[in-house]
Formats: C-alpha cells, structure tokens, sequence
C-alpha cells in the first residue's frame, strides 16, 4: 500500500531545538531508491511530546556550528501521520532506548556498591569510570541499533503523489 503525499502548502514548521525544547523529525522510514523518506515532525522537550506532521523528505548534510551539529533536509512533500510509527517512536524513546542506555549503567554501579561493601579498596575513581565508561558503551550500541534499523528495518514506504489533502466538506 503507498502513502499519499502531496505538495507542502506553505512554510514548513520550525525544525530546531533551543536546550532540548522545540521541533524534530522523528520515525524515519527506510530510504527509497531515490533517496527519500518519511519522517514526523515532533515538538519535544528532551523527549517526543506530540506528533504534527509527516513529511516526505531527503537527509541532507549535517554542519557544526559553535551551538552544535545541524541536519539539513530537503522537504519534497507532505502526507498524513501514521499511527505505527507515532507508537514506534514513543515505545523507542520513552522506554527502550532509556531501559538500553540507564539498564547497563544503573547494573555496574549496583555491582560497584557490592564490590565497595565487601570492604574491596578500590579507588572511587575507578568506580567511576566504570559507570560512565558502562554508559557510554550503552549509548553506542543504541545509536548503533538505531541506525541499522533507519538502514535496514524500518518500514519502506511507497509514495503515491497526489493533488492535496482530501477536504472534509460539511454535510448540511
């Protein structure tokens, strides 16, 4: 089955963040032979608050700036918001990715507290780094995850341009 998309009426909402507060895109799809996917446009404050729109778009660069990294897209259309990839989106943000990042992490320093308890020396250091070490290799591995799904899971979706949103006309 394809997705209807249809040309942007307008300006395209804000697509940045200010302290983790503002406008991403989100549930990319898997990329199509000419390059394009879907994407949702969130507002988010850290975590993904509420889909607005989807988007059919290009993955563009990505600059630095003294701010930060920036992705550019090219927004080619617009289509309608489907519920699986709003549920994916927050089943990955809110509860698997936490649970893959915090769970290896939160187990090393119950495992460091056991170790400091059983009278062990060991330098606070040490445990430390362990924890933060634990954390870091668990946010590799989730943004691993995360690209090879974008690459190799994520649905692939066909598009089917069409004129425009189909108006809702009032019967009476």
């Amino acid at each position: 089955m394809s997705d209807d998309v249809w040309p942007v009426q307008g300006e395209v909402g804000s697509l940045s963040t200010f302290n983790g507060i503002g406008y991403e895109l989100k549930g990319f799809t898997r990329t199509d032979p000419s390059g394009r996917c879907f994407a949702t446009r969130w507002w988010v404050v850290l975590l993904p608050l509420l889909p607005l729109e989807r988007y059919y778009v290009t993955e563009k660069e990505m600059t630095a700036d003294a701010v930060g990294w920036t992705t550019h897209y090219l927004i080619h259309g617009q289509s309608y918001l489907r519920i699986g990839e709003i549920v994916r989106t927050y089943l990955f943000c809110w509860l698997i990715g936490p649970a893959m990042a915090l769970g290896p992490s939160l187990g090393l320093a119950a495992l460091m507290i056991e170790v400091v308890d059983a009278s062990f020396n060991v330098p606070f250091w040490v445990i430390v780094v362990t924890i933060v070490g634990g954390f870091i290799g668990s946010f590799c591995i989730v943004s691993l995850l995360l690209m090879t799904y974008r690459k190799r899971w994520a649905p692939l979706r066909t598009v089917r341009w069409v004129e425009g949103p189909p108006t809702h006309k009032d019967s009476s």
